[in-house]
């Protein structure tokens, strides 16, 4: 598979890779162009000269995935070369663990699917009723959660109290910054910062589609540190 074959792989789940390119050199070097991409995991399609090089900008790449930016970085190669290297993330690897499949929710993931989220629904009913998820989203049981990476750009979801019963205590001491939990306001609430019910800003929103706008928002500023 060829580097074009796992960028389209990637982009239609909004997974995070890097590409790295060769836009100048200087002195004695392997190549005078090339591309490279670049996996969460540490794969690589594509050169840019291979050697020590190479394996320095796989190790930035990993960086730039890690932060969701881009950059330009100048790298040695050998004794008496220099190479202008872009590296370029796509994609911020964030990504959203949605609890269920009703309306909201599926409103929810179109929503943040749209802006670049990875989205990963959990729920065990669905499955059995033969639910498929959405092109470029996946579906799995509760069982498989802890094979999910979490990190400080993996925000979680619950659309029904049950889930949240069975489950929060999975996500409360974990790096994801923000839990939101679909209830009435007469619910108990869970006293915990990350944890927010109920959920989305209030702008009067009635629709599954003007409440997923409500969620989407307060997500963002979560994740840009604006809450």
């Amino acid at each position: 598979m060829d580097l074009y074959q796992v960028a389209f792989q990637y982009s239609k789940c909004n997974k995070s890779f890097a590409i790295a390119t060769l836009v100048g050199t200087s002195g004695r070097t392997p190549r005078k162009e090339g591309r490279m991409l670049i996996t969460p995991e540490g794969s690589t399609f594509g050169t840019i000269g291979g050697g020590q090089a190479e394996r320095e900008v796989v190790s930035l790449a990993l960086q730039a995935i890690g932060e969701g930016k881009g950059r330009l970085v100048h790298i040695k190669v050998k004794e008496s070369g220099m190479a202008d290297v872009f590296i370029d993330v796509p994609f911020k690897g964030r990504k959203a663990i949605i609890f269920g499949t009703g309306h909201i929710a599926m409103a929810l993931s179109s929503t943040l699917f749209g802006i670049g989220f990875q989205i990963i629904f959990v729920d065990n009913l669905a499955i059995d009723r033969g639910f498929v998820a959405p092109q470029g989203m996946s579906l799995i049981k509760s069982c498989e959660l802890e094979n999910l990476s979490i990190d400080e750009k993996t925000v979680v979801i619950f659309s029904n109290p049950e889930d949240r019963d069975n489950y929060i205590n999975l996500f409360l001491d974990s790096p994801c910054p923000y839990i939101g939990v679909l209830s009435s306001r007469s619910r108990e609430r869970l006293s915990n910062a990350k944890v927010f019910q109920p959920i989305g800003f209030d702008i009067g929103a009635e629709t599954p589609e003007e409440i997923a706008i409500s969620i989407a928002s307060q997500i963002l500023a979560v994740l840009n540190k604006k809450l």
